[in-house]
């Protein structure tokens, strides 16, 4: 089936590392029509995804999914970029391709730790996706821990996560499918 950009971001549930921040969807920029961006705010970046060909009202036969790192502390990039705290960034750390790739290895890691709700349409069973979907919403998490003991919720969790991590890596599921386009596009890019 063909997706539109909209029908991937609307599944971006949250994003997790150390904690579990929720994505919102933004509003669209002139308050008319509907939504075209996603958005996940941490303290030192922002995980952005939205419709690049409606954004930017050009006409194309291709939808265009964009999605991006926005980079609010330098600190943030220097520990990307595996930097001293006080280094100068500037153009010139951009003409070198190790700067590149720890870039895009920096952006993959940030995909791979999206939580994501596959497509019912990818042929998964209902049950499985509202449990995917459980484990990924940090509203559903948060009601369902408040309801019962914790070491039932952990156990719960863990089963959650188990079925999680069953869809997640399956090379059909179609946000491996963006992740591969990603590596794809990365690839055509970069001068080796």
């Amino acid at each position: 089936a063909q997706y539109k950009p909209f029908d991937v971001l609307a599944r971006y549930m949250s994003y997790v590392t150390t904690s579990t921040n929720e994505f919102y969807t933004c509003p669209p920029a002139n308050l008319n029509g509907k939504p075209i961006q996603r958005m996940c705010y941490l303290s030192d970046y922002k995980i952005k995804g939205y419709d690049k060909s409606k954004q930017s009202k050009i006409a194309i036969s291709e939808d265009l999914l964009r999605y991006e790192i926005v980079y609010t502390e330098l600190r943030k990039i220097r520990n990307t970029l595996n930097l001293p705290a006080k280094a100068n960034i500037s153009l010139l750390t951009l003409n070198d391709l190790h700067t590149w790739n720890l870039l895009f290895s920096e952006i993959l890691k940030m995909y791979d730790a999206i939580k994501k709700i596959p497509l019912i349409s990818d042929g998964y069973p209902l049950t499985d996706v509202n449990k995917v979907h459980s484990y990924c919403n940090k509203i559903m998490a948060a009601d369902i821990k408040s309801n019962m003991n914790i070491n039932t919720y952990n156990k719960l969790r863990a089963s959650l996560k188990k079925v999680y991590n069953h869809y997640d890596p399956l090379p059909t599921h179609y946000h491996q499918v963006v992740r591969q386009m990603l590596i794809d596009k990365y690839n055509s890019l970069i001068i080796k």
